[in-house]
């Protein structure tokens, strides 16, 4: 079966629900927990773990816009901290699509858990976790593998000098940044609301990835992180349709509804096309 029908038919579980419930927190890490065989291997399981996977990508999703929302309203007073969040705007919407991809890095038992479907019956692979198997690098593997979306220019291999991940770690670890501390202003709304709109309406030829000669570069970082934002609700839009009730609901949270409108001005070469 494809990645696309696993995920149609994932979101196809959810329809009974209410599209608003969300489960507990660490729910699917704490099911995956009580299955985990103590060797590598496979193992049917419920209906019930595929409708973890789904909301646990769509709650990475919404983890995403949050922080881009975050990170947008911080450019004045904490260039430092915009960057940051701006980084993770980008790395929660890489999980969120391994997650929607069935991947999943079970910390605590160590595992590397690979959801499946086929004739039917849903399964995960279990295989240990290996000291190489960090968390990035693990969830940009699964893209970058035989995925939707591992062609998408936005989606390249995102590592050294070009690309956020650099912006992130000096912000994080280099010493001596104290020329990047300014007055701290209070949050303003209408100066996030313009940010964001600019933000989307940037023309370009190639993903602007950041590069760490420019710290700190935010209008890059989070011109990566809005379109890659975008990218994850035009991927299960192109996919579903209207058939899915939970992502009817989902794709347009409550919280970012005042700020964002999930349109962006894009070389026709970038924008990218998902359909099944």
């Amino acid at each position: 079966m494809t990645v696309e029908k696993q995920i149609i038919a994932q979101f196809g579980l959810l329809n009974p629900i209410n599209a608003r419930h969300a489960p507990p927190v660490g729910s699917l890490s704490l099911a995956l927990t009580d299955l985990a065989p103590t060797a590598d291997g496979t193992l049917a399981v419920q209906a019930d773990i595929a409708k973890l996977f789904t909301t646990a990508s769509t709650d990475a999703w919404h983890r995403a816009i949050h922080s881009f929302l975050i990170s947008t309203s911080l450019v004045e007073c904490s260039p430092l901290w915009s960057g940051v969040c701006g980084y993770y705007a980008s790395h929660y919407t890489v999980r969120a699509f391994a997650h929607l991809f069935g991947c999943f890095l079970l910390f605590n038992k160590k595992r590397l858990v690979e959801l499946n479907l086929a004739n039917g019956t849903y399964s995960c692979t279990f295989r240990k976790k290996q000291g190489s198997d960090r968390e990035h690098k693990v969830y940009w593997k699964r893209l970058m593998d035989e995925s939707p979306i591992k062609s998408d220019h936005f989606f390249k291999v995102n590592v050294g000098e070009d690309s956020e991940v650099s912006q992130r770690d000096r912000a994080n670890y280099a010493d001596h940044l104290s020329s990047q501390y300014k007055t701290f202003l209070t949050l303003d709304k209408n100066a996030t609301r313009r940010r964001i709109d600019t933000i989307s309406k940037i023309e370009f030829t190639e993903p602007p990835f950041p590069h760490i000669e420019n710290f700190i570069d935010l209008t890059n970082v989070h011109i990566i992180a809005y379109h890659r934002i975008v990218k994850y609700r035009k991927f299960l839009d192109d996919l579903l349709g209207s058939s899915s009730r939970y992502w009817n609901v989902n794709r347009n949270p409550s919280f970012s509804e005042d700020y964002i409108d999930f349109q962006v001005t894009e070389n026709r070469d970038l924008a990218g096309t998902y359909r099944r």
